[in-house]
């Protein structure tokens, strides 16, 4: 018979076994870190505030176009308006240039300056009476261009005269320049005689006509009239008219 031998297992080869596969020891109560928790949501967040920045700045620019596009149309807009009300006012303008020179050809058409009412005054006889010169015109397509009208106001002032006449025919204009002398070619009162002071009452005043001969070149002239002081710088102002100068 066979004998049966209590076989039994070496310690040491247990031990062996123990120490070649250790088993850890771990603690049921620690958790493991999720590896890609964290990282996976910072990408996100950083794409979606990309993502708005980049909605947020194409929505702006469409605005700003759109804001461009609008200030072009308005300026069009101010652009047309202002050319179609331009427009009726030059017309209007240059209508009415022409009805006021159409209306003026009949009559007396100023080309130069006016004299100014007040302008060329002076004493008579140390202030007994008083000269004011009216207009200085020389007419336009008349058969003499050469001749200026003078229109004068004699005006008494005084009730004692210590003079009385004044000599229309002793008119002369001057050129201040080269001092030559344009003698009176005519004159005229409304009493077709001679002027005198002692004719008018005191403050009464009439008008007289003095005609003289300057060249058609020459526009600005001293006058200098008999019994009184002289007028310097008088300008001549031309005058288209189809009737004599009233």
């Amino acid at each position: 018979m066979v004998q049966e031998r209590n076989l039994e297992r070496p310690k040491f080869q247990e031990q062996d076994i123990d120490q070649r596969s250790p088993r850890p020891n771990i603690s049921p109560n620690v958790t493991r870190p999720k590896p890609s928790e964290g990282v996976g949501g910072s990408n996100l967040a950083t794409d979606t505030a990309a993502g708005l920045a980049l909605l947020l700045s194409i929505v702006a620019f469409l605005f700003s176009s759109i804001a461009v596009v609008q200030a072009v149309r308005t300026h069009r807009d101010v652009e047309a308006i202002l050319q179609a009300a331009n427009r009726p006012i030059a017309a209007n303008s240059a209508s009415q240039k022409s009805i006021r020179s159409f209306a003026l050809l009949g009559n007396l058409l100023p080309i130069a300056q006016r004299i100014e009412p007040g302008r060329f005054v002076q004493p008579v006889y140390n202030g007994d009476g008083r000269i004011e010169l009216l207009s200085a015109d020389r007419v336009n397509g008349a058969s003499d261009s050469n001749v200026v009208n003078l229109k004068l106001r004699v005006q008494r002032l005084r009730e004692k005269l210590r003079g009385s006449d004044i000599d229309l025919a002793q008119t002369a204009a001057i050129n201040s320049r080269t001092n030559m002398r344009y003698p009176a070619l005519n004159f005229r009162t409304p009493s077709g005689n001679a002027l005198s002071l002692y004719s008018l009452r005191p403050g009464e005043s009439v008008d007289v006509m003095v005609m003289l001969r300057v060249p058609a070149g020459l526009n600005r002239v001293d006058l200098q009239i008999p019994e009184t002081v002289p007028f310097r710088g008088v300008p001549i102002a031309t005058v288209a008219s189809s009737t004599n100068v009233r």
